[in-house]
């Protein structure tokens, strides 16, 4: 089971094929997990800070106004 990297592919079973085929959708999904977190990061970054919240909205919701 954990030396499936050692065996040529066309000696697998179909079961080990399985399993090395769950191995890679793992892998994938971690390193998916990891790019979007390091774009989030870069993102927010770059996001303005000084930004005045209110100039975001319209005048109609502003704090008096309804």
């Amino acid at each position: 089971c954990y030396n499936w990297w050692k065996a040529p592919i066309d000696q697998l079973n179909l079961k080990e094929l399985y399993e090395q085929d769950e191995h890679f959708a793992e892998f994938i999904n971690l390193f998916s997990v990891m790019r979007d977190k390091k774009i989030a990061a870069i993102s927010s970054m770059h996001a303005p800070m000084d930004e005045d919240v209110r100039s975001t909205f319209p005048l109609r919701y502003g704090p008096n106004l309804q």
